[in-house]
């Protein structure tokens, strides 16, 4: 089973930009794409745009 890459926590749902998975608790502090899903860093460009580049 996949490991959050932000906390080591198992059971992760959310597919990270950095490569790997961030779990539900790691999530609120990245920034999530609307429409495709995506998690970012909020230090990236995406987070201040309201959706991702791709």
């Amino acid at each position: 089973m996949a490991e959050c890459v932000l906390c080591v926590k198992e059971g992760v749902e959310y597919q990270y930009s950095e490569g790997g998975y961030v779990c539900d608790n790691c999530v609120g502090s990245c920034f999530t794409c609307p429409d495709c899903g995506l998690t970012f860093p909020l230090e990236t460009d995406d987070a201040g745009n309201g959706f991702c580049s791709k």
